[in-house]
């Protein structure tokens, strides 16, 4: 490679770097105007909007197919999977994510007292570790778009475990968390739909 050639590939490199901060330092903005919205909603709008979400959820025929649901416990005021799990332990079965090192494995949810706080303090449970197939995964997201792209927390959890999954993806949040246009980066994922309180995407 000639000094040319160094020269155009350092600050192709450079330029994407800095492409790359800033797009974190928007998604940081996000999540912090984001959070500090949600975590000033009520237990009653957090509990009337999530049965919302969940009626919609429940029409569709992915959702009724399947048998095996990954779905996350919630923490605060995200959306609150454990209504849906409470109508459905019975007939369908659910797994949760358990964060290990850097990775995300899948445990079998057998009832709030096999449970207990994990990394962040999320709820999982205490189960051994599922191996089995998943036939549909809800996540959850601090925001969403309308070309279905998510922005979490930014530990990259879900990025890195979702793209072993090719089965429908749900992303689960309230309406006011859907926005035009989020700042993305080539390894994030985006979802097969997206519900909220109000609407669906996808």
């Amino acid at each position: 490679m000639n000094f040319i050639q160094q020269t155009i590939q350092n600050i192709d490199t450079r330029l994407k770097a800095f492409k790359e901060w800033r797009i974190n330092r928007k998604k940081i903005r996000l999540r912090t105007k984001f959070a500090k919205k949600r975590d000033a909603l009520t237990p009653e709008q957090v509990k009337s909007m999530s049965t919302a979400i969940w009626d919609h959820i429940e029409r569709s025929r992915l959702f009724q197919r399947a048998k095996t649901i990954m779905i996350y416990y919630p923490k605060g005021n995200e959306v609150d999977t454990r209504i849906l799990i409470e109508r459905w332990k019975n007939e369908k079965q659910f797994v949760l994510p358990v964060v290990v090192d850097e990775n995300i494995e899948l445990h079998a949810y057998a009832g709030e007292e096999n449970m207990r706080h994990g990394k962040f303090g999320i709820m999982e449970p205490t189960t051994p570790i599922f191996n089995g197939e998943i036939d549909l995964l809800i996540v959850p997201g601090l925001l969403y778009d309308m070309h279905r792209n998510r922005v979490g927390r930014g530990g990259g959890y879900y990025d890195r475990f979702l793209i072993y999954y090719h089965v429908p993806k749900f992303g689960v949040c309230y309406d006011f968390q859907l926005v035009h246009h989020a700042p993305t980066l080539g390894n994030d994922r985006k979802v097969t739909r997206i519900y909220t309180n109000k609407r669906r995407l996808g």
